[in-house]
């Protein structure tokens, strides 16, 4: 979401193959994992640490919540927090992999998404980062008015309050509202394809996005693949009309 709403060139091309799960996957990565594998040791962290100052404080596990006007836009947070003397809350968990031998006191510097207010002095969610605007989402999403944003480490975890901010989301909406209509509907409705480059299993931008060459890309005349020339070892223009790939040059040689 704030890919589409900071950056007002941003290639439209793979915020789509991302909305339609199109991208490569992810769960390999260390960090990815390493956040997964401490999910539930934050939240219980997390509940140990708010349940005296509450009356019957819970967190309840959730899935995905669906906007009903605006079904396009969804939402999942970490948790949803209740109690008997506040409202409902969300909840969303950090684990960063970064600060593994670090508290987050010492380490925030480390996060792009943290920020020192220096007002009060304190610790706050940057709210020019794309956590801000998922918080948001999710508040809307759900109906609730506040976020608890919790970043756990082991050496010492981390958390603020995320108040809900109804200008920041109606133009947050309109602008995915636009980008749903203008560029996800015509891969739904229209039969528009997708290209994804075989070689590093990531989409390839339309003629108008491509900034460089290296985000070029070009068709192999047997296939009917689309690569990326970087991922071909193409440089320059291709001197021939016709472009044939190594796999399909093998397949001919075989016959």
């Amino acid at each position: 979401m704030n890919e589409i709403v900071k950056n007002k060139i941003t290639k439209t091309t793979p915020l789509v193959a991302k909305v339609l799960g199109k991208t490569s996957n992810i769960d390999h990565v260390p960090a990815i994992k390493y956040g997964r594998a401490h999910e539930n040791t934050a939240r219980n962290l997390f509940l140990a640490l708010e349940s005296p100052k509450h009356r019957n404080f819970k967190v309840d596990h959730c899935g995905l919540f669906v906007k009903a006007d605006r079904p396009y836009i969804a939402a999942s947070p970490d948790g949803i927090v209740s109690c008997l003397c506040c409202t409902k809350q969300v909840l969303e968990i950090k684990c960063p992999f970064s600060l593994a031998n670090k508290s987050v006191v010492d380490g925030w510097k480390n996060l792009d998404y943290l920020q020192m207010n220096e007002s009060t002095q304190r610790l706050e969610l940057n709210q020019s980062d794309s956590y801000y605007t998922q918080m948001q989402a999710q508040m809307a999403v759900t109906g609730l008015k506040m976020g608890h944003f919790f970043v756990w480490s082991p050496k010492g975890s981390f958390q603020t309050k995320v108040q809900f901010d109804p200008i920041y989301w109606v133009n947050l909406q309109e602008q995915l509202t636009i980008f749903f209509k203008a560029y996800v509907v015509p891969y739904l409705l229209c039969n528009k394809q997708l290209c994804v480059c075989p070689k590093c299993d990531k989409v390839c931008c339309e003629i108008e996005e491509i900034s460089n060459q290296l985000e070029s890309s070009v068709l192999c005349e047997c296939c009917h693949l689309w690569y990326h020339w970087k991922c071909v070892g193409i440089k320059n223009n291709p001197t021939t009309e016709t472009w044939v790939c190594s796999s399909c040059l093998l397949n001919a040689l075989d016959l």
